[in-house]
């Protein structure tokens, strides 16, 4: 193209002087940073939180029918760490299903049945004597013991669902005492692998570290951190123990390992990212998420150099 060919036309750019209050004021006052969605990314190393040696993979570990959530917090904590908020959503997820399971083997005919048997000993006599008599007063050719019947099956019709709740409790139970449906079971029917079992749940997504990485990431250890990060920011935060190894999602933090730091021994190198976020609301999180840094007994780096910031404009 021909330097001719370029349009004339010029248009104004904001420019935005390199300080913290021009930023801030930018953000406030200006129409186009309304529209700036930003996050940032804060490396540091935390001390004392490593595991001290690399971590073992259990990407071809199959999922076993045996296993309970007891054996499986063990497995993945051993190796690659913990995440209480997954497995709570996983123990949530095979409780939603168990009782799913429950709900499609109570049979409807049992629970009015057994409704209609106590509802039957609420019916008083003298009532039905009275009711037969007015009949067949009426009608002297019917047949006694038919219309009892009917009178009491006609109380029963009006009444039975007054005890449906009572009923189907008690046969919901007995459904409960002989289902048998583990969490094993559940684990076994959705997953082949404990991989796939990690990525669902934002659990510890197995790695494998040779000699020279990185000392392992225990973010087991790094809850309590990772806590008060959530409180001091009013935002969630979850683990995770390699790069990408958690979900990114709106209005979430992620604490995760960060390969590309060489920490001490002992020491955990780790990533903090943010998630999008409008600049003004993101300016206050990088207030917040800096206070936190410097409140925990760690090695942070937190000089401009060690911090990548994302812009995007809509």
């Amino acid at each position: 193209m021909r330097a001719h060919e370029f349009s004339s036309s010029t248009k104004k750019l904001d420019e935005i002087k390199m300080s913290p209050g021009s930023l801030k004021q930018f953000a406030k006052t200006n129409d186009l940073a309304q529209r700036v969605i930003v996050g940032f990314e804060l490396e540091m190393c935390f001390g004392n939180i490593g595991t001290g040696s690399g971590g073992y993979g259990l990407e071809d570990e199959r999922v076993m029918r045996s296993m309970d959530l007891d054996d499986l917090i063990t497995m993945f904590r051993d190796h690659v760490g913990r995440s209480h908020r997954g497995y709570q959503r996983m123990e949530d997820a095979y409780m939603g299903a168990y009782f799913e399971k429950v709900n499609d083997n109570i049979d409807e005919d049992s629970v009015e049945e057994l409704a209609r048997e106590k509802a039957r000993d609420d019916i008083d006599p003298d009532y039905v004597d009275e009711r037969v008599k007015a009949i067949l007063n009426d009608d002297p050719d019917l047949d006694e013991d038919a219309v009892r019947e009917a009178v009491i099956e006609n109380i029963l019709d009006a009444n039975w669902r007054d005890h449906e709740d009572e009923a189907r409790g008690e046969v919901e139970e007995e459904v409960r005492d002989n289902l048998d449906y583990s969490f094993g079971d559940w684990l076994y029917e959705n997953y082949d692998w404990l991989s796939e079992v990690a990525y669902s749940y934002d659990l510890e997504v197995p790695f494998e570290d040779d000699d020279d990485a990185s000392e392992a990431f225990d973010s087991y250890a790094m809850e309590t951190a990772a806590d008060d990060l959530a409180e001091m920011t009013g935002l969630q935060v979850d683990i995770g123990s390699g790069y990408h190894s958690v979900s990114r999602r709106p209005n979430i933090i992620v604490i995760e390992a960060d390969s590309s730091i060489e920490p001490d021994r002992g020491d955990a190198a780790a990533e903090v990212i943010t998630p999008p976020l409008p600049l003004a609301d993101a300016l206050e999180l990088l207030k917040n998420v800096i206070a936190w840094a410097k409140s925990m007994v760690v090695t942070a780096m937190i000089q401009p150099a060690c911090m990548s910031t994302c812009l995007s404009a809509a």
